[in-house]
């Protein structure tokens, strides 16, 4: 798999594997939950970027407030502002 400099890969942690690769085998708790994104094997599988979480709500987007930002907000996507792979997510008030 390959992502550009500056581009995003999205996952659905789904337990959905049949609908396609960028489905995982694992679905997170709503509850409480950590996720991490881990280099390779030559580097001890060092840690990329994580989280903890607490409880989360169904259709409620958590994220970074921008690209990087240590922030993060809760959000409801509307329709034609909800972020995509492709684009970064937008502040909705």
């Amino acid at each position: 798999m390959y992502r550009w400099q500056g581009g995003f890969i999205l996952f659905w942690a789904d337990d959905q594997p049949e609908q396609g690769s960028f489905h995982t085998n694992y679905k997170l708790d709503k509850d409480m939950e950590e996720i991490g994104l881990f280099d390779n094997a030559a580097s001890g599988y060092a840690l990329l970027d994580g989280f903890s979480y607490s409880v989360q709500s169904t259709d409620i987007s958590y994220g970074r407030t921008t690209d990087g930002s240590a922030v993060w907000k809760f959000s409801m996507c509307l329709l034609l502002e909800a972020p995509t792979a492709w684009y970064p997510s937008k502040k909705i008030h």
